[in-house]
């Protein structure tokens, strides 16, 4: 999911703004999720870059970072206008699906005719099953000189100088979700 079209422009009138953000990961290609909702509603909507099994190898796929030991892309999704919550994240690789142990939250508001950077989500592989990953450590940081950057060359028509900011300047909270819970499904094969 990469957002919205290149020639997007903010409109007030709209009743929507832009959300914006970035997800990482380092170590083992697969599929990483960051859920948010709208505080008012469970409907559950979500960030995503990757996939749980992939025919293409990872550097061939195109990224918007990519450093060595380090993919992602930044993201930009058009949402009502509204008070919105990050409360949790997935990875699904192989047969692995992992969550957080405990639930969080992490705010941030969308205001009509405006574009709002939340920050980067990185996925730091810690454990693993060959290159299947079985633990992340789930980072929430604050990269906006780099995000930007690559927002201004996705987006022209968006004026980097007026987009909000709701991550604070250096922020670095690791462990997001107070850790992990995993579980592996063994395929059974019927001969």
């Amino acid at each position: 999911m990469h957002g919205v079209r290149s020639d997007y422009a903010l409109n007030k009138n709209s009743g929507k703004g832009l959300l914006i953000a970035s997800l990482t990961y380092h170590g083992s290609y697969s599929g990483y999720r960051m859920y948010y909702r709208k505080q008012s509603s469970k409907k559950r909507k979500h960030l995503l870059i990757g996939s749980g099994i992939s025919l293409i190898p990872p550097g061939l796929m195109e990224w918007d970072i990519s450093k060595p030991g380090l993919r992602g892309n930044v993201l930009s999704v058009e949402l009502p206008s509204g008070e919105y919550e990050f409360y949790s994240w997935a990875v699904s690789s192989g047969y692995a699906n992992i969550g957080p142990s405990e639930a969080f939250s992490l705010k941030f508001t969308i205001k009509p005719g405006e574009a709002n950077y939340v920050g980067n989500f990185q996925f730091d592989r810690i454990s693993g099953m060959g290159a299947m990953v079985t633990g992340v450590d789930v980072s929430y940081n604050d990269e906006t000189d780099r995000d930007l950057k690559v927002i201004k060359e996705k987006h022209s028509l968006l004026n980097i100088e007026r987009i909000t900011r709701s991550v604070k300047p250096s922020t670095s909270v690791h462990m997001l979700g107070d850790g992990n819970n995993t579980s592996i499904t063994t395929p059974v094969f019927i001969p």
